[in-house]
């Protein structure tokens, strides 16, 4: 059926996985953030994490939420390797289907794109596996711009991260207008935050619905490599590259050194790592390895390793 309005509260599980996926610039981050606030008087055991891409915008940018009945697993590697919703904030990624890996069958996937579902799905087959939706929120937020400031925005200036999530929250009921717009008036006040709210209200009933049509799809999963980058992006969208400021490695005073004998190879220490230095693959025997040429000793990794198996040591040079 050709892209229709609906729902698809039905496919929530009793635990669900979320990957939001963009490019820098697009308010992927802050849309995570309010996505949680949104769900914060629910029922959920809620986690966010995020990988960032190297420090610039218009680089790839993704963030893996958790929405658990079970509170033990908001730190779980498993939102690393599947996923039942993804959100694709891009329009220009909309033909990328390394971003539906891990997406488990039946599952939504979500498009910020004027296209509706059909003509994704007539454009690949693959979608006939997913519950595809489709809303426009690029152009929503630049009509109401317009409308603001009496110009067009420049694309710097359009951010589709308030419309998507409400047309998402619509979709699957997870949260209710009302409950959104809260959240988005408290981020922003004066004329930034009216026109987010007016582009949540515009977008929340305006997503297109095409649910799934077949199954028996084969896993759709990256292959295990042994290169340490291709281990590094197997779950990541980008690693650390030298930039114009060199080997970010070098501002570190302390570094990382991970207890082997402790280390139980969970993954939680990839999973919060912010700058993508820690090379990990989930089954592989041994310990993690971390790049030091890119680690900036930020600690997150022993704050939140469960095992105590990471030390902060002083870099000597």
């Amino acid at each position: 059926m050709e892209g229709t309005f609906g729902s698809l509260k039905e496919k929530l599980n009793e635990n669900n996985e979320v990957f939001f996926t963009g490019i820098g610039g697009q308010g992927i981050v802050t849309g995570s953030n309010l996505f949680l606030e949104g769900l914060s008087d629910t029922k959920w055991h809620l986690t966010g994490v995020y990988s960032p891409g190297a420090e610039r915008r218009g680089k790839p940018i993704s963030c893996f939420i958790g929405l658990y009945n079970d509170p033990k697993k908001t730190k779980s590697y498993e939102m690393l390797t599947k996923k039942d919703f993804v959100i694709i904030f891009d329009p220009a990624s909309v033909g990328k289907e390394q971003l539906l890996n891990g997406l488990r069958e039946d599952g939504i996937v979500l498009f910020n794109t004027p296209k509706s579902p059909e003509e994704l799905v007539k454009a690949n087959g693959k979608l006939e596996y997913f519950n595809v939706a489709t809303v426009d929120a690029s152009g929503i937020f630049s009509e109401v711009f317009t409308e603001a400031f009496g110009r067009a925005p420049t694309f710097e200036e359009i951010r589709p991260n308030v419309p998507v999530i409400a047309a998402f929250f619509n979709i699957t009921g997870l949260a209710s207008l009302e409950t959104f717009i809260k959240v988005v008036t408290n981020k922003w006040g004066g004329r930034i935050g009216d026109i987010n709210k007016q582009a949540a209200i515009a977008a929340y009933n305006k997503a297109l619905v095409m649910k799934s049509s077949k199954r028996g799809m084969e896993p759709m999963t990256t292959k295990t490599s042994t290169t340490p980058v291709d281990e590094l992006t197997e779950i990541a969208l980008c690693f650390p590259q030298e930039g114009i400021g060199g080997l970010t490695g070098l501002w570190a005073l302390i570094q990382p050194k991970i207890k082997e004998d402790l280390c139980n190879n969970c993954g939680t220490c990839f999973i919060y790592c912010p700058d993508n230095c820690i090379i990990w693959t989930k089954g592989k025997e041994g310990v993690p390895k971390i790049d030091l040429r890119y680690c900036k000793g930020c600690g997150i990794c022993a704050e939140e390793c469960k095992q105590d198996a990471i030390e902060m040591v002083e870099v000597k040079r």
